[in-house]
């Protein structure tokens, strides 16, 4: 994620408040899903650590396939890095949403009463803002491969399902609109070829199309000892509309917290990271450790670039085992290399480096 925080990928931007260099990752509690401690000014102020932390639970650790949804949890360490920054997200979404002409003279029944669509809905995303915005930063920088990793983790979770309801106090959007708003998103990166923004956005729908737990309606409720008892249901194809505001609004709208810059104009996916994705697909699909040295017409390559890659040849071949083991290579020499980690005392280890940060005092 360094690509949303160094001075270069910043140029005419103020350094972050509060981030000044890229998560640390390291495993944790068993049986978790991926977690951020992100960094936020108490924790700066108490500890003098500018930096956040991503937790992977070990159980996903034997599949590189999931390894991609981390670029979420690493989002949310981007949205802390500037103050103010999601509450202008949130301000925007509301505002958009609201005012669509698309979604105008339509209602839903929440709990009970009618009211319009387009309030509702707006309400409902400026709750999602945190997630939904971690969520495109991550596709921003590792690409599709982010969106791939999170249907598989989420349908993996869901009796195989992408679930099209979910609970009203849950901060995380449906699994269907989150797959859609990423669809839509890769569908508008301009420095990706339109032919593959477009295949990939188009596998998506599909994955949405096959998966979905219900093509009709979204419903958000309440569970209570008597089961699920929903608080609005709206129909499938106005909230589909609302997945693309969100993608253009948060992708390529310029926010004032960021001198009047979009987030995909400091850091995105693009043309030389695709090239670089496919050629480290081919060596795993070929049984061969990805080379970290940038081959001709190159730029440099980076973990995002080992992990966007074993996802695009797990999508052609079921060898899970064999491709994260050449991956864990790859992503390890890369660890070696890296000049802000390199030599960093190690207090414990495992396969992986984890480090533990201690207070001197």
């Amino acid at each position: 994620m360094q690509g949303w925080l160094d001075s270069q990928s910043r140029a005419g931007i103020k350094p972050p408040d509060n981030q000044t260099v890229p998560p640390l990752p390291r495993w944790g509690t068993p049986k978790m899903g991926p977690y951020t401690v992100g960094v936020i000014p108490e924790v700066v102020q108490q500890w003098r650590v500018y930096i956040s932390v991503v937790t992977m639970g070990p159980s996903i650790s034997r599949n590189v396939t999931i390894w991609g949804a981390l670029a979420h949890e690493c989002g949310h360490d981007i949205t802390l890095a500037d103050n103010g920054f999601i509450d202008e997200c949130a301000q925007k979404l509301y505002s958009k949403i609201l005012n669509a002409s698309e979604l105008q003279g339509l209602d839903v029944i929440y709990n009970g009463t009618p009211e319009p669509l387009a309030k509702r809905a707006a309400q409902v995303w400026r709750f999602w803002t945190v997630e939904i915005v971690a969520d495109v930063l991550g596709i921003l920088n590792f690409g599709p491969s982010s969106a791939i990793a999170y249907a598989v983790l989420a349908a993996a979770l869901s009796g195989n399902k992408l679930r099209s309801e979910g609970r009203a106090s849950d901060t995380h959007p449906v699994d269907v609109l989150r797959v859609l708003m990423a669809a839509d998103l890769v569908k508008e990166i301009s420095s990706l070829n339109a032919n593959i923004r477009n295949a990939w956005s188009d596998a998506l729908i599909r994955i949405v199309d096959k998966y979905a737990s219900n093509k009709d309606k979204i419903t958000l409720g309440h569970i209570t000892p008597f089961g699920f008892r929903p608080t609005v249901e709206f129909p499938f194809e106005p909230m589909r509309e609302t997945t693309k505001i969100v993608a253009k609004t948060l992708g390529y709208d310029e926010f004032k917290t960021l001198e009047n810059h979009y987030l995909a104009e400091i850091n995105t996916w693009a043309d030389n990271d695709e090239i670089i994705a496919n050629r480290i697909a081919d060596d795993l699909l070929g049984n061969k450790e990805p080379s970290l040295e940038s081959q001709p017409g190159e730029t440099e390559v980076f973990p995002a670039h080992i992990i966007a890659g074993a996802i695009y040849a797990l999508t052609e071949s079921a060898d899970v085992s064999a491709i994260t083991d050449l991956s864990v290579s790859a992503l390890s020499k890369s660890y070696d290399r890296n000049q802000v980690w390199a030599g960093f005392p190690i207090r414990y280890t495992s396969d992986f480096h984890i480090h533990s940060f201690y207070n001197p005092l």
